[in-house]
């Protein structure tokens, strides 16, 4: 049986304890299309479970350059900033003068920052045109003085730190499921024979979601839980979601029991 991919192993152990059962290894690559987990109990196997991540590929080499996604900090800043930059920009001048562009935005009381689109109309700040840096976002965080730089874009994102953040991370993270080329993950599980179908979605620091999506699992201790029960594409049945940065908590999707909390921190 082949070992685990890293991202699988610590989905694994994370529903472990989340749930107080075994959660053993199912895709050992014996055929095709398997699914990677199942959990288990006394009477036999009563869950499946596929894991996934919502990782943007095409930052990978920028991300590499700005040491493998680990978030800077600064003692000035207060709450956490979320930074986008362009993929020209240069890690090392970022990590020498950005620190000082959100303390001054901070000063300044800016707490969103979106480049212009038509910089003759409306010039961008000099600075953080000078550093590549197309949004900024500053909210709460458990983790103060943190910088976390995101991946480059396309286009700029929209939004900020808002409340009713987790419907809109909800929102995002069935209508990512439900594209075509995500399929996959729903057909391994629409395979299975087993009354609970979970679909665990991971997302790291190279995730192609939205800002404010990404965010919504970071920016307290205890994130807020959706107001509305998802939309969840058939055959799941259960829903995971959690950040692949250092956060106390993710959230999951139980339709008997709605909304809840489970513990995301580190696991042995």
């Amino acid at each position: 049986m082949g070992e685990l991919r890293p991202a699988e192993e610590w989905a694994r152990r994370l529903l472990e304890r989340a749930l107080g059962v075994p959660v053993r290894q199912h895709d050992d690559g014996s055929r095709p299309s398997m699914y990677d987990l199942t959990i288990v109990q006394a009477g036999g196997e009563v869950a499946a479970i596929e894991v996934t991540t919502a990782a943007d590929a095409r930052s990978v080499g920028f991300w590499r350059a700005a040491d493998s996604g680990e978030p800077w900090t600064d003692p000035r800043i207060h709450g956490a900033w979320a930074v986008r930059t362009t993929p020209q920009a240069s890690v090392k001048a970022l990590r020498r003068r950005l620190p000082d562009l959100l303390v001054e935005f901070q000063a300044s009381g800016v707490t969103v920052y979106d480049a212009p689109d038509e910089w003759e109309l409306h010039p961008p700040h000099p600075e953080a045109a000078a550093l590549g840096v197309t949004s900024a976002f500053h909210g709460p965080s458990d983790h103060e003085g943190r910088i976390y730089l995101m991946p480059p874009a396309d286009e700029p994102p929209a939004g900020s730190f808002v409340s009713g953040s987790a419907d809109r991370l909800v929102d995002w993270a069935v209508a990512w499921l439900r594209l075509p080329e995500h399929s996959d993950n729903l057909a391994k599980l629409a395979a299975a024979r087993a009354p609970e179908r979970h679909l665990f979605l991971i997302l790291p620091s190279l995730t192609v979601a939205p800002d404010e999506v990404a965010m919504a699992l970071l920016c307290s201790e205890m994130p807020s839980l959706p107001d509305r029960p998802p939309d969840l594409p058939d055959p799941l049945t259960h829903l995971w979601l959690a950040s692949a940065w250092s956060v106390p908590y993710g959230i999951r999707w139980h339709p008997d029991q709605g909304w809840l909390l489970f513990p995301a921190g580190d696991v042995a």
